[in-house]
């Protein structure tokens, strides 16, 4: 992705210095380039991981009468639900905190299913509901089918309970609500029926494994970044002797192999050199793994705080101990784009991961003028970003990308198996 927009910046740059006060009595603060009233709404990036794909709500779905949620017939229900789902954006129920907007998706989603019911039950406003039609969508939601089962699990109802909850704690501010408490003295899911054992949690690394993943990442970053750097730069330096000679494409991707051949430089526990700009693409990004995994597991950042680094993040603590701490923001429950700053603190490993970061995106940073270390080309393949007049779009790569990056790395450390199958990386792993 290039540089993002003007608008966009001019965008978040006009929120994060608007006081909490003005912002809040704003009720579309949280979109991007659009109105409350548009069918569709952006949701401004709640980080920079969101920037490149903002979440978008449409309102314009089908509801089972053949109409059109944002026709004229539905304008008082239309706009009680925007209410609502500002209000999610705003807070959640257990902390307070401002949600995500990935998370207010789904809240979203729900909604869609719990208006399109009420279209087929007579109801036109929220406060139409009592008691027994509460029960009446539960039992509705019941007969549904789920994805991996025959009916919705209860964690899954759980989840539209939510709205109601929301719906009542909030009435006044939707102008619209329940005029009574749908779950007195019970929480939605004691309700729903959910079970601890229910409750899908995410898995931590098996010891075995993290002990392997993060000796053998460190182990990358002390004995082989310094050969992989190496190789980058005799890679660009041969593209960039070739373009000025004007030579064409192809000629110059022969001139970098050629160069890369006659360095024949070696990474200590590979059986090959790196004379391949496929062997050398490989390697850079086996690179970038062992960097968040170093960063993951030795400081604990979320993948969406490590992804969000910037040059120069390393820095001293002005403390009687003189603490190394690497400088940044904690997303969680932030509100803002930029988050609210954090200091984490940082050993030896992660300080020489970001230096290897710094090293990598250099050229990234100069030609897009950003300050992002994980600055990689947007859709670009091979090695082709790291010729010195690459003139393609930039982006910090997403989670998504960072965990198909994990889970390549893992094949190419020979991670051991678990319990005799092959152990599959995430990106949250490292702070469980």
């Amino acid at each position: 992705m290039a540089h993002m927009p003007a608008s966009v910046s001019n965008h978040l740059q006009r929120i994060a210095h608007t006081d909490e006060h003005a912002a809040y009595s704003d009720r579309a603060w949280f979109l991007l380039d659009c109105a409350w009233h548009d069918p569709v709404w952006v949701l401004r990036p709640t980080n920079v991981l969101t920037e490149h794909r903002p979440v978008r709500l449409h309102w314009d779905f089908s509801m089972p009468g053949g109409r059109i949620f944002t026709d004229n017939h539905y304008a008082s229900l239309l706009e009680s639900s925007r209410r609502l789902i500002a209000v999610i954006r705003r807070r959640s129920l257990s902390n307070g905190l401002s949600l995500h907007s990935s998370t207010v998706a789904g809240h979203f989603c729900h909604l869609r299913i719990l208006l399109r019911w009420m279209d087929c039950t007579g109801f036109t406003r929220f406060s139409d509901f009592d008691s027994t039609s509460v029960l009446q969508f539960q039992r509705a939601l019941k007969r549904r089918a789920g994805k991996k089962e025959d009916r919705v699990a209860n964690t899954t109802v759980q989840k539209y309970f939510y709205l109601f909850t929301y719906l009542y704690r909030f009435s006044d501010e939707i102008g619209d609500g329940l005029n009574f408490d749908p779950f007195p003295g019970r929480s939605p899911g004691d309700v729903a029926g959910v079970r601890d054992q229910d409750i899908g949690r995410m898995p931590h690394t098996p010891d075995a494994v993290a002990v392997a993943l993060i000796t053998r990442s460190i182990d990358l970053l002390n004995n082989a970044a310094r050969i992989i750097l190496k190789a980058r730069q005799i890679y660009a330096d041969a593209m960039a002797s070739a373009e000025l000679r004007g030579y064409c494409r192809k000629a110059c991707s022969n001139s970098a192999v050629r160069a890369l051949r006659q360095a024949a430089l070696e990474i200590p526990g590979r059986d090959q050199p790196l004379v391949t700009v496929k062997g050398l693409a490989q390697a850079i990004e086996m690179l970038y793994a062992a960097c968040f995994v170093v960063i993951a597991y030795l400081v604990g950042a979320r993948a969406c705080e490590i992804l969000h680094l910037k040059a120069g993040c390393v820095q001293q603590h002005k403390t009687e101990s003189a603490l190394t701490v690497i400088v940044g923001a904690i997303f969680k429950g932030q509100r803002e784009y930029h988050g609210r700053p954090h200091h984490w603190i940082a050993p030896p490993p992660a300080v020489q991961a970001i230096a290897v970061l710094e090293t990598l995106s250099e050229g990234h940073r100069r030609q897009a003028g950003r300050d992002e270390l994980w600055l990689r080309s947007c859709g670009s393949k091979g090695a082709t970003e790291w010729r010195s007049n690459y003139d393609g779009e930039w982006q910090v790569p997403s989670s998504e990308r960072m965990l198909k990056s994990l889970r390549r790395f893992a094949s190419w450390i020979d991670l051991p198996d678990h319990d005799g199958k092959p152990w599959r990386l995430s990106t949250y792993q490292g702070r469980k």
